[in-house]
């Protein structure tokens, strides 16, 4: 516990163990303060060269899309099996495939809508 309290009582400000110092460390309370780092360190990671450069959103839309199509594709398979056999789905089937078909509209819609702002 010693050593837990000293590094948290360490100033926001100051650089120590080798981490990065963290100028968003100043806009965050003191609870959050472990996340800002891990995002900074996130950043550096994924290529930034300067930790607040650009939001960390920018870095995964090849995720997005990856995300995108592979729900796609198992959306067309289940809709498939659905209309090929309706008896095999019973209500709980039916309801979880219009459910997540329609929150993947949803979702697809809201990630385009991004994309081109």
């Amino acid at each position: 516990a010693p050593v837990a309290g000293a590094a948290l009582a360490r100033p926001a400000g100051a650089s120590g163990g080798g981490q990065p110092q963290d100028a968003e460390a100043g806009l965050f309370p003191a609870w959050a303060r472990p996340i800002a780092v891990s995002l900074t360190w996130l950043r550096l990671f994924c290529g930034s060269t300067e930790a607040t450069s650009r939001p960390l959103a920018a870095d995964m839309k090849w995720q997005d899309w990856a995300f995108h199509a592979v729900f796609a594709a198992a959306l067309a398979v289940t809709w498939g099996a659905y209309f090929a056999d309706v008896a095999v789905f019973d209500a709980f089937g039916r309801f979880a495939l219009r459910f997540f078909s329609s929150a993947w509209v949803v979702a697809c819609s809201a990630d385009l809508l991004r994309a081109g702002a």
